[in-house]
């Protein structure tokens, strides 16, 4: 589908977007009322019911008149499940969007039914979009690059690695997390170490982030290559975005001896 625009004062067009708003709630309220109260027939409630889902459709248009809305729209058909007397059940359902998507507030309608395809409730939720951000970049990242395992109180039996991190969005916040992945020259011995994730405020750096590994003595006398990564996302328990944005060297290598 092609772009879709929504402008206000437009031939009463605003006037026509709230008569659609009201009338699908009437309906959808009048036959939810004679539902419960048996008031309705089983022909009265189709009609009712296919009514009420043509002017779903409609609330794409209707809901914020004054944005406009770029991108397809589409309409997706949930898992049905049926339920006995007490039960209770759960679907879920996940909305992207694309490259083309503009920014702003948008809402999600989701329509719920009973036997007979008669609609029972409708649920609006808002859904925010928020403008592309920027990858965060890695500002430190320092380590030794000899490790004595022997050596007491020094390297403790592992390696340390100093990280710092930024966020360059003037306008967004970001949450991000440090990975470093190191190898040994024969690909026998690996590790991946993972710092907690933090919250960057706009134009925010973390610095002296320490992330540690112990090595055991099989790693005497190995070298070792290393790479930092940045784990980032909008959102602290969903960190899916890779970056490998860096002002400083992002890969390296150590040795380790007894």
């Amino acid at each position: 589908m092609g772009a879709l625009n929504v402008q206000n004062g437009r031939d009463g067009y605003d006037d026509l977007l709230a008569n659609i708003r009201r009338l699908t709630v009437n309906v959808l309220d009048n036959l939810e009322a004679g539902t419960k109260d048996r008031t309705l027939d089983q022909g009265q409630k189709r009609l009712l019911s296919s009514t009420g889902a043509r002017l779903l459709r409609l609330w794409p248009l209707a809901i914020f008149p004054s944005v406009t809305i770029l991108g397809p729209s589409a309409s997706i058909a949930l898992e049905q499940f049926h339920l006995a007397s007490g039960q209770s059940n759960s679907t879920s359902v996940r909305v992207s969007t694309t490259n083309s998507t503009q920014p702003g507030n948008y809402a999600i309608a989701i329509g719920m039914s009973v036997a007979f395809g008669v609609a029972s409730h409708t649920i609006i939720l808002p859904l925010v979009v928020f403008p592309p951000a920027a990858a965060p970049v890695l500002v430190q990242f320092h380590w030794r690059h000899l490790v004595q395992l022997s050596k007491p109180g020094h390297d403790k039996g592992g390696e340390t690695f100093d990280t710092g991190i930024w966020n360059p969005n003037n306008s967004t916040l970001i949450y991000a997390q440090v990975k470093i992945a190191g190898v040994e020259e024969n690909s026998r011995i690996r590790f991946t170490i993972v710092s907690a994730p933090f919250k960057l405020l706009q134009g925010q750096s973390i610095l002296n982030i320490q992330l540690s590994v112990l090595l055991s003595q099989l790693s005497t006398g190995h070298f070792f290559t290393v790479t930092a990564t940045i784990l980032w996302g909008m959102n602290r328990n969903f960190l899916n975005l890779s970056s490998d944005r860096a002002n400083v060297p992002d890969a390296g290598s150590f040795s380790v001896r007894f």
